[in-house]
């Protein structure tokens, strides 16, 4: 596993039955191989075009910033977890994840400033993050 690449989420379920939503690895390994995930979801608008609220501005993705994404979209940090590189691939050995592209360079740069900037990282992430900007020092 590295920075960049990414998975599907298992299934979860919404309004509209069970979807699954791109996962996308935004640290390099801490020495524990743990990395920090973050989802990506549909961005919504009501029918004038505002956004829905409760949705996190901190980092906006166009339509095709990576093939799966067919719609204007936005990273859901509050839901940003930790995973190991363990519970990862045998997430995708089980078919429970699924494997996708890996992201580009220059929209990973845009989610990690996006991590600096959200008040929806939660707090504990949020250390987690600053220490590997940090350099684990």
């Amino acid at each position: 596993m590295a920075k960049g690449q990414s998975f599907l989420s298992e299934e979860e379920p919404t309004s509209k039955g069970l979807t699954r939503h791109l996962n996308v690895i935004i640290t390099e390994p801490t020495e524990d191989m743990n990395y920090l995930v973050v989802p990506i979801t549909s961005y919504r608008e009501d029918t004038n075009g505002n956004p829905i609220p409760g949705q996190d501005d901190s980092c906006i993705l166009k339509a095709g910033s990576h093939p799966f994404l067919k719609h204007k979209s936005y990273v859901r940090y509050k839901n940003a977890r930790q995973m190991s590189a363990v519970e990862i691939l045998v997430g995708i050995q089980k078919g429970l994840l699924i494997r996708k592209e890996d992201m580009n360079p220059r929209i990973i740069q845009e989610m990690q400033r996006g991590a600096e900037d959200s008040p929806h990282l939660p707090e504990e992430l949020r250390y987690f993050f600053k220490f590997f900007l940090q350099g684990g020092e």
